[in-house]
Order: C-alpha cells, then structure tokens, then sequence
C-alpha cells in the first residue's frame, strides 16, 4: 500500500476535470474477473492493454518499503493500477491489484474513489467493520460482515479517510475523529463514524 493521502486531501477526489474522466471510460470493473482474474500473467495483461502501457518496475508499498510491480498506465492518473504478483520472477497470478488517489476505476457496484462510507455501507446490504483513522492504513475495511462486497477467494478491500470541504468544516470534524482514531476496529454505522462519512481514497482486490 502507498502512503495514505492527507486527509483533508480526498475532497479533491470528487473534482476532477472531464479530460481525466473520459480517459477512463473504457476501463472494465475493477473486479476479480476480466484481466484480473487469478490466471492473469503480465502478458495477458499486455494483450489487454498494450505493451506500452504495462510495466514493470519498483513501487512504494508503504511504511518505506518498496516492491516490484506491474503498473497498468504508468503516466496517466486517471487509469493508473498497480499489480503484485505471487510468482514475481514470472510476473503470473495476481497477489494484488491496487488503485489509489486519481485513478478512475470503478468497481461492478460502481464504488470509485470518492465514493462514500454510506453509500458502501448501502450496497453492500448491511454495516461493516473498519480500522481507525490517523495512521497509514487508515479506513481500512476489516470485514463486510457477510454482505454483498464479502465473500470469496479474492477480496475486496477499501480504504477510507475523512474528508472536508473547508477549514471550518475539518475543525468541526475534531472531537468525532478523535473518537475515530487508532489501529482498533470500528464499525460503520457508529454513530461518530456516520456523521464524518469518509470516502474511499484506495481500492484492492487481492487473493488469498
């Protein structure tokens, strides 16, 4: 995982400008299917996308780690991914596949980043477990408790932070975060949690 975000950042998620948007408009769901399926290769993905557009090379992994990776558009934002693989020397199945702040993939049940906690929370039937804020796995999601999003032998997982318009609206946000921070599990429809509403800034889809 890459460094999370400045929190306060994440607003800008929803303002991106058409150009980014319809640079991604044919990108297929960011799903366990299509070219990420488990017998993906980096040659299947090649095929996908173009050899130009598929390269291998070190990412950061966070905590100021690196590791090596295929990256899926390197130079545009908008269709940026970022593939690890269980067979690295011979770059085939999947361990994970990673979109972060400016990728405009989507999800089969149309989560993005910028979408919501209670829209997720909403499509996926039911509330769900997360990891608290201010350290660099935050918002992470710990488990979909048996609903639409759980399940299976590739998982999906989203991380969240908070987000603000203005200066007076993230000091107005203080004492709730301050309820919402750490490490410890907390769940979405915790009442602090629901009035901040944080937004996804990072996807993965990764296999056991």
């Amino acid at each position: 995982m890459t460094p999370r975000p400045l929190a306060w950042a994440v607003a800008a998620l929803a303002t991106m400008g058409g150009a980014r948007a319809a640079a991604a408009a044919d990108l297929p769901p960011f799903a366990c299917a299509g070219p990420f399926v488990p017998t993906a290769t980096q040659g299947s993905l090649q095929k996908v996308f173009g050899p130009p557009n598929v390269i291998y090379r070190s990412e950061p992994a966070g905590e100021g780690t690196f590791v090596m990776a295929t990256v899926l558009f390197p130079r545009e934002t908008a269709r940026r991914a970022v593939i690890e693989w269980m067979v690295h020397e011979k770059r085939r199945r999947p361990a994970l596949v990673r979109v972060d702040v400016g990728a405009q993939w989507k999800t089969p049940e149309g989560i993005g980043l910028g979408t919501s906690l209670k829209t997720v929370e909403r499509l996926n039937g039911r509330p769900f477990t997360l990891a608290g804020f201010g350290w660099d796995y935050e918002g992470t999601s710990l488990d979909f408790q048996g609903g639409a999003l759980g399940g299976g032998a590739c998982q999906l997982t989203l991380r969240f932070a908070p987000h603000a318009v203005d200066d007076a609206a993230a000091e107005a946000l203080g004492p709730l975060l301050a309820q919402l921070t750490g490490d410890g599990a907390f769940r979405s429809d915790d009442p602090a949690m629901q009035k901040v509403d944080p937004v996804v800034y990072e996807m993965v889809l990764k296999w056991d």
